[in-house]
């Protein structure tokens, strides 16, 4: 039996990630994967928001996965949303890391400013903002297809649909080592181009590819991290809906 998917695709719409005790050991899940590329210390000018004086200071992110500074903690698993991006930002490739709670009472930011990063960590009533980070994550470091692939590769059978008022017909997905089929639209993920993965916790999965002429694919799965859609687009607009055979 096919599930429709209409153009446009339907995309994630949901909530993001929150906080929790400290020396917790990582738990299975989307966040195990992610902690250790995102683990290290971004180190800065730091400050208590609002009103406390600038001063030498640090956000750390834990082997534990936990992410911490002085009297402020944050356990990204209680995240509802979290949110990755890496594609081209002046002539460097940079990263965005948004962790954070569905009212934003806990998150921890890594966001790209001039040649450096800004950093934010919030748990309860406590912010602390870091400007001037020079550590880079390591998730930086590779296409996120390739980085996360325990988390991404996956492959399925589709009805696909090319419009609406379109027969539909069955097509094939497949993405693993960096490379991404959708029926016959072939990219390749390690070429420069923007990715996003957006996981909203107990609902799912988004991955879109997107180069700079609009043509890209995305990639849907469900809570339990199974594929279930996919969607091409040519100049930033869906050309193709997929849904997973059940």
């Amino acid at each position: 039996m096919h599930c429709r998917i209409t153009l446009p695709l339907l995309l994630l719409h949901g909530a993001l990630p929150a906080a929790v005790p400290a020396a917790a050991p990582a738990a299975p899940g989307p966040w195990s994967v992610i902690a250790p590329l995102v683990a290290g210390t971004y180190a800065g000018t730091c400050g208590e928001r609002p009103g406390a004086a600038d001063a030498p200071g640090a956000i750390a992110v834990g082997a534990d996965g936990m992410v911490r500074s002085t009297g402020i903690e944050f356990d990204p698993r209680d995240s509802e949303l979290v949110e990755l991006w890496r594609g081209p930002e002046g002539k460097a490739v940079r990263t965005k890391v948004v962790l954070r709670t569905m009212y934003e009472e806990a998150y921890f930011l890594l966001l790209p400013e001039g040649d450096s990063y800004n950093a934010a960590l919030k748990s309860g009533e406590r912010t602390l903002g870091c400007k001037g980070v020079t550590t880079v994550p390591k998730l930086n470091e590779r296409a996120l297809a390739i980085a996360l692939a325990p988390l991404l590769e996956a492959s399925g059978s589709f009805e696909c649909r090319n419009g609406a008022g379109e027969p539909p017909r069955t097509g094939t997905f497949r993405l693993a080592q960096g490379h991404v089929q959708l029926d016959r639209r072939k990219f390749d993920l390690t070429q420069p181009g923007t990715e996003t993965l957006a996981i909203s916790r107990g609902r799912g999965m988004q991955y879109s590819f997107l180069l700079n002429d609009g043509r890209g694919v995305t990639a849907l799965y469900d809570a339990r991290g199974k594929l279930k859609g996919a969607a091409a687009y040519e100049r930033g607009v869906p050309v193709l809906g997929c849904g997973a055979e059940d």
